[in-house]
């Protein structure tokens, strides 16, 4: 029988019970069912509690220290050797990690180990990780920059996976069983997307681990319920553990395919009733164990004997029958179904084939999973639709195409972008023109021409151009002195009426005609005559 049982209950919040008598607090904890103690010689416990967190923004736990002595006496109670039960509680992550490594190296071939954590958990999207928090972790970090920010908590958070479960295998235990229940209270600001304890939020990464099964004190985005309504101050422990410890005293040899549905079942049910429906506390697992490992093709904690053999027992406490594959009670495996079909979500129906992979309702779980994941996915679908359509931006819509590039929205949304596109060019060249004609100059209209080639308004840009652009030499009225300082404009030679008195700096175009020392030219002013009597009145 396979043994290597690797139970993390990341605990910090309260969990209720089974349809066992529901124990209150640690004191009232003692393994009740058939047992077989010598079957467990080869069994091993590290449980591991976080609880008094040295800086003030990182919450104390105050039922953590309780949970894990609960666990710690169900362990000896089910015949765990007590040498073989080690106790963590309140180390910094340096001497944390050093403990994982010692009591790996206690091991001896095919152990049964139960790894017990209670305390404050973190995950990050897109991580597979999940990540133990020390009681010393620094929640400080002198950036906002939230990449960087999720990096630097990274370091100082201890990861599952990479720093105890790889740990563990690397003796290469029969198998690992993780209860996995965290505070789902954001122990301090990450960014948006990490600040979810393990286990919470979408942020929340299961962890598929090879040769294990993780059970969860609740699906994503729950909280784990601390306390329900009427308990008074003796209950100190957390409601799933207030339900493991029960389950397990009254039927420690529980095959665990019969566990999860116990574990689900009553916990679900005392969430709504202790909370009068206000909130919901879903058990769940992923199974990954290797039962080709385990004798009689079977899992669970602990065990009994019969005809000198080490067996397990189904969820009335009766050794289960000689089988090559695990097999389920029929009356467990049907409530547990109408219990999955009443609540008819994908979540639940994934934990019946956890537990029961080719059970009598495992086709149809597979069939609804896949209806109400298409059915998700069309939802999902038509709210980014509309969301794409207030945006009403070609952004909205290319974000749109790349996620559903296959739905007849993504056609009208390439048809939308085109739109959108030529009417916004439409007022990006009107608005280019106006501040063109607003300069009015020859350079004004050809930065107009450059940045809108087949604009609407290049024709009267040209012909601007055209206009504003002199035909002639140009030359200006300079170095006018007094009395008079400026150079008449008359209508004609010496003796047309003044048109204009042209100070210094005046442009003219020199039209050609010259009489005399008289020259015709266009100016602001009109078209006239100059005279060019002194050199120096004049520069080209």
């Amino acid at each position: 029988m396979l043994r290597l049982f690797f139970v993390f209950l990341l605990m910090a919040l309260a969990v209720p019970a089974l349809a066992q008598p529901l124990m209150k607090n640690f004191a009232e904890v003692a393994v009740r069912g058939e047992v077989a103690p010598e079957a467990s010689a080869n069994s091993y416990a590290l449980i591991i509690a976080n609880s008094a967190y040295h800086d003030e923004a990182i919450s104390d736990l105050a039922v953590t220290a309780n949970d894990a002595r609960a666990m710690e006496k169900l362990f000896l109670g089910m015949g765990y050797p007590a040498g073989n039960v080690a106790l963590l509680e309140n180390l910094d992550r340096d001497r944390l990690e050093e403990e994982v490594l010692l009591f790996a190296g206690r091991l001896r071939p095919d152990a049964t180990v139960v790894v017990y954590y209670s305390g404050h958990g973190l995950t990050f999207e897109g991580d597979p990780q999940n990540y133990l928090v020390p009681v010393d972790m620094d929640p400080n970090v002198g950036t906002t920059a939230v990449a960087l920010r999720q990096q630097i908590f990274k370091r100082r958070a201890l990861p599952l996976e990479s720093a105890v479960l790889d740990i563990l295998k690397s003796v290469d235990p029969a198998g690992i069983v993780v209860f996995y229940d965290a505070c789902r209270n954001a122990p301090f600001a990450v960014d948006p997307n990490a600040r979810k304890s393990v286990g919470g939020g979408d942020s929340f990464v299961p962890a598929r681990v090879d040769g294990t099964a993780i059970f969860y004190s609740a699906k994503r985005g729950q909280e784990s319920i601390a306390k329900l309504a009427g308990d008074g101050d003796e209950v100190n422990l957390s409601l799933y553990t207030r339900v493991l410890v029960s389950e397990l005293s009254a039927n420690p040899a529980i095959r665990l395919r019969d566990l999860h549905p116990v574990l689900n079942g009553r916990v679900a049910a005392l969430a709504r009733e202790g909370t009068n429906g206000s909130r919901s506390q879903d058990p769940s697992m992923e199974q990954e164990l290797d039962y080709s490992r385990a004798p009689r093709r079977e899992f669970c904690l602990a065990s009994v004997l019969r005809g000198g053999e080490a067996v397990c027992t189904g969820p009335e406490a009766q050794p289960t029958a000689q089988v090559t594959a695990p097999a389920a009670m029929p009356d467990v495996e049907a409530a547990f179904w109408a219990e999955m079909r009443a609540r008819h979500t994908a979540f639940h129906y994934r934990q019946y084939l956890q537990s029961y992979p080719e059970g009598p309702h495992a086709a149809e779980a597979r069939q609804l999973i896949s209806l109400l994941e298409a059915e998700a996915a069309n939802a999902d679908m038509l709210r980014d639709w509309q969301a794409a359509q207030q945006m009403d931006e070609p952004e909205g819509y290319r974000h749109f195409i790349s996620r559903y590039p296959d739905t007849a929205q993504a056609r009208l949304a390439e048809q939308f972008i085109t739109l959108r596109e030529a009417e916004m060019a439409r007022v990006a060249d009107a608005g280019a023109w106006d501040a063109a004609q607003r300069i009015g100059t020859v350079e004004a209209y050809r930065e107009y021409l450059a940045a809108f080639p087949e604009g609407s308004f290049r024709a009267a840009a040209r012909d601007r151009i055209e206009a504003l652009t002199p035909r002639f030499r140009v030359c200006y009225v300079d170095d006018v002195r007094p009395p008079d300082a400026w150079l008449s404009l008359r209508t004609a030679p010496t003796r047309g009426q003044t048109i204009a008195n042209m100070p210094s700096g005046t442009a003219m175009e020199m039209l050609g005609p010259v009489q005399g020392d008289w020259h015709q030219v266009r100016t602001a002013y009109g078209t006239g005559w100059v005279s060019w009597k002194v050199a120096r009145w004049i520069r080209c």
